[in-house]
């Protein structure tokens, strides 16, 4: 087994090094000097190891990469918490009949269609339906596949729907689709 450091090892021990917690954000800075040297070495939220620790040539560089570093903090901050918000305010417009289309696979693209059967505030419950060839699309091992709505062939499955009415599946995720939209299915290996 691996040893791991803490933060503690990776401080600076230089003499005279300076801590910085700026406010508002959860990060550590160490500005230090040696021998006439400048050096910062900057630590964000819980990780042991250091976002960066440098040399500069001056110390109005140092100054303003902390400063460019505490920036970086807040606007990463602040679009994680937009993104939090937008999570948690997020209302799903899927409705009972919808139809879901999920491809996956690797050196192949299998199809699957879903259809909503039963809708809760932030889930729905589906159901795996049969697909049809569409009409002089085959291909060599390859054909487009399009949902046939009603011909269930799974069972039901509660799913929390995500922003832009996906619902994560096993290797992906479902989106919306119709009964007119063919989707690119293949089975060669």
């Amino acid at each position: 087994m691996r040893h791991r450091f803490d933060r503690s090892f990776y401080i600076p021990k230089a003499k005279g090094a300076i801590k910085i917690t700026p406010k508002g954000i959860e990060a550590e800075i160490y500005i230090y000097d040696v021998n006439g040297v400048p050096y910062a070495a900057m630590f964000g939220g819980k990780r042991a190891k250091p976002d960066s620790h440098y040399r500069y040539r001056t110390v109005q560089q140092r100054e303003e990469a902390v400063r460019n570093y505490i920036a970086a903090l807040i606007s990463s901050s602040a679009r994680k918490q937009q993104m939090r918000d937008e999570r948690n305010n997020f209302q799903h417009s899927l409705k009972v009949g919808d139809l879901l289309h999920y491809s996956w696979g690797y050196d192949q693209t299998q199809c699957e269609f879903f259809q909503v059967v039963k809708v809760n505030a932030s889930s729905v419950v589906i159901r795996e339906i049969a697909s049809k060839t569409e009409e002089n699309s085959e291909g060599r091992d390859c054909d487009r596949r399009l949902p046939v709505r009603d011909k269930f062939v799974g069972e039901e499955m509660l799913k929390r729907v995500q922003i832009g009415n996906r619902v994560p599946m096993k290797f992906g995720s479902a989106s919306p689709t119709d009964e007119k939209t063919s989707h690119y299915c293949s089975w060669y290996c």
